[in-house]
């Protein structure tokens, strides 16, 4: 069992904005956090999951598997300036982060698998990595990456959170985002999109072992990744939804990452 505990400060949300630019104001508003009935900052859901993912990358890296899939339950969101334990089961595969009563924040599992879901081949509306970012901003990202894990930590690490980057910086114009705030006018009643607050519910992701590795052992000019959203789902006033990347390197997919999220009205 591992056991690690750690407490995220306002800096450390701070630091994962510039990396991510996500900068939902229940991270750091506090006006915004009271109106909507929160009692906390939030500390961003991608940021408190890295120490999960440090701790399966060192346990893993090293063993034979052909795909290794994660799954990550946001179960309540973890207050800033807090104590919290990461528990760490390797023998269960499971894992889960707790507060100071021992209630379960975070939970999840890992397991080894033979493949992976997602498009045979790369669809035709995949982009270039190189197109959505020049190879100098991705660079810098990639620097920018290195202060949330250990030197060796592999790189599927950052390529997950690159995604996550991808989501932020262009969820506005993406299809479901656009059905999103439709079926939120249209069956909810919402005027106005201050008026929603939107936090992630699940993380998901099936990682070739190729990615295993602190180097990368292909060329960025090789990847390409294609994102979809799926249905939209109303369930006691809030509206789901997930969005899909995957990640291909010479048309072969390596990566699939998944997040539902939920938009919930005052």
């Amino acid at each position: 069992m591992i056991n690690v505990i750690k407490t995220f400060k306002s800096d450390d949300l701070e630091q994962w904005a510039l990396f991510s630019s996500d900068r939902n104001p229940i991270h750091f508003d506090e006006v915004y956090i009271k109106e909507n009935g929160l009692d906390f900052i939030v500390v961003h859901g991608m940021l408190a999951m890295i120490p999960i993912k440090i701790s399966i990358d060192d346990h893993f890296r090293n063993q034979d598997f052909n795909y290794l899939e994660i799954k990550i339950n946001l179960k309540s969101a973890i207050p800033v300036k807090q104590e919290i334990q990461y528990l760490i089961d390797f023998q269960k595969n499971k894992f889960n982060i707790v507060n100071a009563d021992n209630i379960s924040l975070y939970a999840g599992i890992v397991k080894k698998c033979n493949d992976i879901v997602g498009p045979i081949t790369k669809d035709f509306n995949s982009r270039a990595i190189l197109s959505l970012m020049p190879s100098e901003q991705l660079q810098k990202k990639q620097h920018d990456f290195k202060k949330f894990v250990h030197v060796n930590s592999s790189n599927w690490i950052f390529w997950d959170a690159l995604l996550f980057f991808f989501y932020i910086s262009n969820n506005d114009k993406s299809p479901l985002a656009n059905d999103a705030r439709r079926y939120l006018i249209d069956n909810l009643g919402v005027k106005d999109g201050n008026n929603v607050t939107v936090y992630q519910v699940t993380h998901n992701l099936i990682i070739s072992k190729s990615l295993f590795s602190s180097q990368n052992s292909f060329s960025i000019d090789d990847i390409t990744v294609f994102t979809e959203g799926k249905d939209l789902i109303e369930f006691n006033g809030i509206l789901f939804g997930s969005v899909m990347y995957y990640f291909f390197v010479n048309d072969v997919l390596l990566m699939s990452q998944e997040m539902v999220l939920a938009a919930k009205p005052k």
